[in-house]
């Protein structure tokens, strides 16, 4: 992948969420559920690359990856359930609802739920197919690069979790500045993602 098209997939990464808190009024817990199940996404896509690698290796495989199945619902379930309490204790909303609200939220006339779901599943899928599978990133990697990438992936989420904990624990409540450092390392942890 050139150094363009991964400059243009950064910023559309890290572009979403800046507009979703400047432009479209997403409070900290919309911003969280779209950078969830944008790495939901591609936590899906990792059985897909799993069995391209396998296949490309010849190595016959109808059995799930037990371990990392369990590290992604371990890693996911932290993950949402360590953001939904901090975001919810300095929003002080409801998970629940504002996930519905997430869903729901119309800005120019409609629900984006409609328009999101499906940007970040085709974003995903054509990430896949791009890079993993046109470029042939699935004969240079092995089932072990590709599980550490799966895990870097998730722990990011945690470092980050951990991150706007500390902030949370040193009683630094304002939202503005969980955006602007919630942002920053995940502009870093996209821009790395990238190379």
């Amino acid at each position: 992948m050139t150094q363009r098209n991964k400059l243009i997939l950064l910023v559309g990464e890290v572009a979403i969420p800046i507009l979703g808190y400047f432009f479209w009024s997403w409070n900290l817990y919309f911003i969280f559920l779209f950078m969830f199940l944008d790495l939901l996404s591609y936590n899906v896509l990792f059985w897909f690359k799993y069995k391209k690698i396998n296949a490309f290796r010849a190595v016959q495989t109808t059995k799930i990856p037990f371990k990392q199945l369990a590290t992604l619902l371990i890693l996911s379930g932290i993950i949402f359930v360590g953001y939904t309490y901090l975001f919810n204790k300095i929003q002080g909303t409801n998970f629940a609802q504002e996930m519905i609200n997430f869903f729901f939220y119309k800005d120019m006339g409609f629900s984006q739920g409609y328009i999101l779901l499906p940007l970040i599943v085709v974003s995903a899928y054509m990430s896949y197919k791009t890079e993993f599978v046109l470029l042939g990133k699935f004969t240079q990697l092995t089932v072990k690069q590709l599980n550490s990438e799966y895990v870097r992936n998730n722990l990011a989420g945690i470092v980050l979790l951990v991150v706007l904990g500390l902030l949370e624990l040193l009683n630094i409540s304002n939202s503005a500045v969980y955006f602007y450092v919630g942002m920053g390392i995940y502009t870093v942890y996209a821009f790395t993602r990238q190379k």
